[in-house]
C-alpha cells in the first residue's frame, strides 16, 4: 500500500513540475545565422497585375500579402472573382548557401513558396522554373513633421 501511495505522489510531483514554465528562457528565439538575419525586413514584388509584400521578422515569422487583378492577368474584364487578396502569417525556413544560392521556404496557412536568396533578391522557383523575384526594400529614414 505504501508503495502505491509513494508512486502516486511521485507521478503527481512530476506532473506539477513539468507544467511550470522557466522564466529564464526567452519566449522567442532570435535568428543566429547571418542568412536568417539578412532575411529579416520587407520584400516586394510589383507586377502589372498586382503585388506581393512579405515582411520577415528576426524570429523567422512574419506576414505574406498578395493582391492580384485577374482581369489584367488573364485579359478578361468580366470575371466574377476578378480581384484576389490573400494575407497570412508565415513561418520561414532557411538552408545555407549550397553553391547556387541559399534556399528559403515560406509557409503560409495555405501555401508554401520556395525561393533562392541571392544578395538582396529572393527568386521564387517551383517545378516549372523561376516564377518571379522579390527585392528587399529599406524604409526611408523618418523625417520629423514640420
Amino acid at each position: 500500500m505504501k508503495r502505491h501511495i509513494f508512486s502516486s505522489q511521485l507521478v503527481a510531483f512530476a506532473l506539477l513540475t513539468a507544467c511550470q514554465s522557466s522564466p529564464n528562457q526567452p519566449a522567442v528565439l532570435k535568428a543566429t545565422t547571418p542568412g536568417l538575419t539578412s532575411l529579416s525586413g520587407t520584400w516586394v514584388e510589383n507586377r502589372e497585375s498586382g503585388f506581393i509584400l512579405i515582411k520577415i521578422n528576426q524570429d523567422s515569422t512574419g506576414t505574406y500579402t498578395r493582391f492580384t487583378d485577374r482581369g489584367k492577368e488573364m485579359s478578361h474584364k468580366t470575371l466574377v472573382d476578378r480581384y484576389f487578396f490573400y494575407e497570412s502569417p508565415i513561418r520561414v525556413k532557411y538552408k545555407p548557401d549550397q553553391g547556387y544560392g541559399a534556399r528559403v521556404a515560406i509557409h503560409t496557412h495555405r501555401f508554401r513558396f520556395d525561393y533562392e536568396l541571392i544578395g538582396d533578391t529572393l527568386r521564387e522557383y517551383d517545378k516549372m522554373g523561376y516564377q518571379g523575384s522579390l527585392i528587399k526594400m529599406k524604409p526611408e529614414e523618418k523625417q520629423p513633421f514640420n
